[in-house]
Parts: C-alpha cells; sequence; structure tokens
C-alpha cells in the first residue's frame, strides 16, 4: 500500500473560488516543487501515512467531497489514493501549482483549481483543464504575468473560470517594500477590485477562510 508525506488533514469550509463555505474534508500533502517567497502555508513538516490511514480519518468527516491539496500534490504518486476515494464516492477537488501533467489523471478529479505561480514556460500544458484559474494579486509584475498566460493558453480556456485573487498574507513578501503587511494588503484589494472592474472576465476572490480565522 502506498505511503503518503501528509502535512494535515482537516474538516473546514472551503475558503476560495466557486466553491467558497463549502464544507470538504482536506488532504494536505507535503513539499512542493516550489519555494515562493509569498507562500503562506506549512507543507514541510510531514507525517507518513498509508492510503488506508488517510481513509480512516477522511471517512469520518460528514462530507462526500474531498480536497488534495498541498504544498504541491502531484509531485507525489497520487493515483492509489485517488482511485480509493473514487471507490468510495469521494467527489476529489484537486488544488494545483499548474507545473504538474494533469491529462493522466483529470477523470478522478470533480474540480481542478490552477493558482499559477512560476515563469510561464514551467507551467504544464494541460493547464487547460483547470475548472478555475486564481492568479495571485501583489507579486511583482502580477498584470504582465496574467497577460503571459493568457497570450499561452487563453484561446484554451473557453470554460474556466478566472480568479483575481489578493495576497493577504505572507511570511517575507512585504519586507523592503516600504509598506507595512496591513497596507500592502489593503494595497493588493484595491489593485484587484480595480482589474476586475476592468476586465470583466475575471472575478475578485479573497481568502474567506483568513477572514473567518478558519483553516
Amino acid at each position: 500500500m502506498q505511503t503518503y508525506r501528509v502535512q494535515e488533514i482537516f474538516y473546514s469550509l472551503q475558503g476560495e473560488g466557486q466553491w467558497t463555505g463549502r464544507p470538504m474534508a482536506f488532504i494536505r500533502l507535503s513539499g512542493c516543487n516550489l519555494n515562493c517567497s509569498f507562500c503562506d502555508t506549512v507543507h514541510d513538516q510531514p507525517k507518513d501515512m498509508t492510503t488506508e490511514e488517510i481513509l480512516e480519518q477522511v471517512v469520518a468527516y460528514p462530507t462526500s467531497k474531498v480536497v488534495l491539496t498541498g504544498g504541491e500534490p502531484l509531485i507525489q504518486p497520487v493515483l492509489e489514493l485517488l482511485t480509493e476515494l473514487r471507490a468510495r464516492r469521494f467527489a476529489i477537488h484537486l488544488e494545483t501549482n499548474g507545473t504538474q501533467p494533469l491529462r493522466d489523471l483529470e477523470d478522478y478529479f470533480s474540480w481542478i483549481a490552477v493558482s499559477p505561480k512560476s515563469p510561464v514556460e514551467t507551467l504544464s500544458e494541460d493547464i487547460f483543464l483547470a475548472d478555475e484559474i486564481k492568479f495571485l494579486c501583489g507579486l511583482p509584475g502580477w498584470e504582465n504575468y496574467i497577460k503571459d498566460v493568457l497570450e499561452r493558453f487563453g484561446h484554451q480556456l473557453n470554460r474556466t473560470k478566472l480568479y483575481l485573487m489578493p495576497i493577504a498574507k505572507s511570511k517575507h513578501f512585504h519586507k523592503g517594500l516600504g509598506r507595512s503587511r496591513e497596507e500592502l494588503i489593503d494595497v493588493n484589494i484595491e489593485a484587484a477590485k480595480s482589474y476586475c472592474l476592468h476586465h470583466s472576465d475575471f472575478s475578485l476572490c479573497i481568502q474567506m477562510h483568513k477572514v473567518l480565522g478558519i483553516r
């Protein structure tokens, strides 16, 4: 039986995107292929768990929806876990940074959310399989980054929901910018609001779990 490096498993409300507010079980796998200075998620303190141990915990929650997240969950061999979750009739949602291939796994997922953060050339050609893409507002050159991604993949994203999410918390990113964290958050929110008002294909996405103080 497959063993996974698991950061945490918990039950909460989805805080981002189309499914905001829906109760779901979250399986946060440890590890990531990126090292973003603005990352707000602890994913480097793993506990080894078998597929069976993960399932025992997940089935105890009163939900039929499971989110596979990270770090970057697809850097681990997740096929066995996906197969067993689907066999138990879970609807599986994926949260990924978009750098990993999706084509061979897409049928296992009920929803695919991509949050691209790396250079455009490192993104998987399978990004068009995403049901939603959540861009980050507040990175240096974020508007040009969105433009570059859409120029490369936009013709394939007709069914994909596009969100702009202001960076609301960062461990390091605000340092040296001459602003406090609170000021930076306000700037990001205002910039994201303005962008969405001028780009009607985008919706504003606020990280509601941080507003509510939940995971």
